[in-house]
């Protein structure tokens, strides 16, 4: 706790990092929240040429158990006070080594100081990269798993640096600049743009334990005079219900990622705060930024421009209207784009053979008269009905908050028998009716095909640690009460 020089956080990381130097195991992974130890771990790792895995410790045992085989991990490094707080069975270390950050600081001794002190000194030194080394994988982190099981992803360090210096072409952050991140630092969201870019600009970062304090976060903002605010949408709407007008008093920039950005959040902070919200859009895979709007190039209901130095290009989708080319499936390259997928061939087969190094996001998008990117939704997320194409997703944030700001709705689909298929609401709370919701849809123009013909309810929306619905348990739950397939 407490603010850390980049001098301190560099003999930190020196120490850290030699404590693990000497270990077989290349790969090492990281099951913390988001605070300063966790970072410097990171570096501390990377200087002693140790691979950090973030693993993702919202996503449940199974994904937990999964990421730790994707990964070959024999190592974790975590903490005894957060591993008691958190619903993880302990069973899914068995066999595996567990170091305690409690552990490791009870036991530094004055020579392990003296000795990252003068490794700090002269880091030039003891740290010198090797050629090539440039290519060779800096972080593993896993997607999401919202819609399927978390793949694991291998970012070389060519590929998250790269993608720092493209946000910060697009994004004036400046010295006197003071970050707050409370996204979890195993999102690549949290780790590249709310860790590392704002060092890269020379300016600060305040690191923060989780996302899900929503009275606490502002206060943080206004107490610490924090100009750029992070978070995704489901957050920055948590924030938004908590924090006193005054309390974004110094934000120069909100940034709105990992999932699209309501129109109730974004007019909520620009009568309320004073603030504009800014949408980007990326992929983990992507390092992960692909765009992302500013203040001199905006455009609502985008996501902003591609950043400079990736290649871009659309693919026609059957069924779906390309517009003379400006509409389709969206693939990117660049050198922000991920080296492989761990252990899953044929994804990688798709990517660097059939597909040549170009990424395929999956995402139908659609390029407006002003080069401003707009996401129309996931092709996994769209249902036939009656031979048209219809997108749950916008389905979903057409709903969004309409019903008040603890009423949630997700959108699925199910087989019928007339139609191919039928759109269906699940809501957590009975005070959302079918009724209701399709009036709202027919007032914003969504034709009778996309009207939802059925709606079910559960207690609570499973959620992702991004805040995302977590469409996998979704499934799950809809699946067992309907006894029919559900699409995600």
């Amino acid at each position: 706790s407490g603010e850390t020089s980049y001098s301190k956080a560099l003999a930190g990381a020196f120490l850290l990092g030699d404590r693990f130097s000497r270990m077989p195991d290349r790969n090492i992974g990281i099951l913390l929240p988001t605070v300063t130890p966790a970072a410097l771990l990171f570096v501390g790792l990377l200087l002693h040429r140790k691979v950090p895995a973030f693993l993702n410790y919202s996503s449940g045992t199974a994904s937990l158990r999964h990421m730790l085989e994707l990964a070959d991990l024999n190592t974790v490094i975590t903490s005894r006070e957060f591993l008691n707080r958190i619903p993880i069975d302990r069973s899914v270390f068995n066999g595996k080594k567990l170091y305690y950050l409690e552990d490791i600081q009870a036991t530094v001794k004055p020579a392990d100081k003296l000795r990252a002190f003068w490794k700090n000194t002269a880091a030039r030194l003891y740290y010198k990269p090797l050629p090539g080394e440039h290519t060779e994988t800096a972080a593993i982190l896993f997607t999401s798993g919202s819609e399927g099981t978390p793949k694991g992803v291998a970012l070389s360090h060519e590929n998250i640096i790269t993608n720092i210096y493209q946000c910060l072409a697009r994004i004036d952050v400046r010295e006197n600049d003071f970050l707050l991140n409370p996204l979890p630092i195993f999102h690549s969201f949290g780790l590249t743009v709310g860790t590392l870019m704002a060092l890269f600009a020379d300016a600060k970062t305040f690191l923060y334990v989780s996302p899900l304090h929503y009275r606490v976060v502002p206060e943080i903002a206004y107490r610490e005079n924090c100009t750029i605010l992070i978070g995704t949408n489901i957050f920055l709407n948590g924030y938004a219900r908590k924090a006193n007008p005054y309390d974004y008093y110094r934000m120069r920039y909100i940034y709105c990622g990992a999932e699209a950005l309501q129109d109730k959040v974004f007019d909520e902070y620009a009568k309320e705060f004073g603030a504009r919200v800014m949408s980007g859009y990326g992929a983990t895979e992507c390092s992960p930024v692909i765009s992302m709007n500013n203040a001199v190039e905006y455009e609502y209901g985008t996501v902003g421009k591609i950043l400079p130095g990736i290649q871009h290009k659309l693919v026609p989708v059957y069924g779906i209207d390309s517009r003379n080319g400006t509409v389709g499936r969206l693939y990117v390259k660049g050198k922000n784009v991920m080296k492989e997928y761990l252990k899953n061939e044929p994804a990688n087969r798709k990517y660097l053979v059939e597909d040549r190094g170009w990424y395929d996001t999956g995402d139908i998008v659609e390029i407006t008269e002003s080069g401003f990117l707009k996401i129309i939704g996931r092709q996994k997320r769209f249902a036939k009905i009656s031979g048209e194409m219809v997108s749950l997703t916008a389905i979903e944030e057409a709903l969004a908050g309409a019903f008040g700001p603890r009423r949630e709705i997700a959108v699925t689909a199910i087989p019928d028998p007339q139609r191919g298929e039928k759109v269906v609401l699940i809501a957590n709370n009975p005070a959302v009716t079918l009724k209701a919701a399709r009036e709202l849809l027919h007032s914003k123009g969504f034709s009778d095909i996309a009207q939802p013909r059925d709606i079910r309810y559960v207690q609570h929306i499973p959620k992702l640690g991004s805040g995302k619905f977590d469409y996998v348990k979704l499934k799950e739950l809809v699946e067992a009460e309907t006894k029919q397939p559900v699409k995600i």
